[in-house]
């Protein structure tokens, strides 16, 4: 146990100094790598982070990178990439106009690594690691899923910037494709109603019906994946926080206040 804790300790360090990814600059909150957010989309986020910081002192940073190797974490888990940048952009510079980076929120994004992760600053003191879930799980990993990374940016910050402030997280946007569903669904209710009035059983509705029981099913069947998949990312690299000790939790540590992982 003892040649394990030491190998971490030893390992923390070379860990920092290997990352390459430069500290934001003064009021910089948003460093889109990997090009997921649009120009609109960049300055909306930094608008609201900015007016952030103003109110709560509460600064939230986002990095979106393709890769961890890219950036001297190959190997290196989600978590210990985060935990050790925030560390590194904190020593590199104690203070945002006056506020402590471990006061802070940092989101990565590496969309070749299929991972994210919500790093909250060690001031934090694992309060917010049930809120940093819920963001996590409704708000950003869904829309990865499906591609759509600028979606799933935007309501994550949305919803850190109301965790930060101690009011209600929004619940899970419903997505375009539900509304698709139910739209189909009273366009298929009709056109049975139809069917059956001018041709009796005899009609195709029967037809577009049977095709509507498959699509469900499918769906059906999308929806348990997905829920064992959630599951997973609670049991494993999406668990809850990291708040109790880790190598470099002293000293120079600014991150390690909880938060939550996710992959897809």
């Amino acid at each position: 146990m003892c040649l394990v804790l030491l190998a971490c300790l030893m390992t923390y360090p070379a860990a920092a100094t290997r990352l390459t990814l430069e500290r934001p600059g003064d009021r910089e909150f948003i460093r889109d790598i990997a090009g997921l957010l649009s120009p609109a989309q960049v300055r909306q986020l930094q608008q609201r982070c900015n007016t952030l910081l103003d109110d709560q002192g509460v600064p939230i940073f986002v990095v979106t990178i393709n890769s961890m190797a890219d950036f001297g974490g190959r190997g290196m888990t989600v978590e210990s990439f985060a935990r050790t940048l925030f560390d590194r952009w904190g020593n590199d510079h104690p203070l945002i106009d006056g506020q402590q980076w471990a006061g802070g929120i940092l989101l990565v994004v590496s969309t070749r690594d299929r991972a994210a992760r919500i790093e909250l600053g060690r001031l934090w003191l694992g309060r917010k690691d049930t809120a940093a879930r819920r963001v996590m799980d409704e708000h950003l990993l869904p829309a990865f899923r499906v591609g759509d990374f600028a979606a799933g940016v935007v309501a994550g910050v949305n919803a850190l910037d109301k965790m930060a402030r101690d009011e209600p997280i929004p619940s899970r946007p419903v997505a375009r494709s539900t509304y698709t569903l139910w739209a189909g669904f009273a366009a298929l209710s009709i056109f049975t109603a139809v069917s059956l009035f001018r041709r009796g059983r005899s009609g195709w509705a029967w037809v577009f019906w049977g095709a509507a029981f498959g699509l469900f099913g499918a769906l059906l069947y999308r929806l348990t994946l997905d829920a064992a998949h959630q599951n997973n990312n609670q049991r494993g690299s999406g668990y809850i926080g990291n708040g109790g000790w880790s190598p470099g939790s002293s000293g120079g540590s600014f991150g390690g206040g909880g938060g939550a992982s996710g992959s897809w």
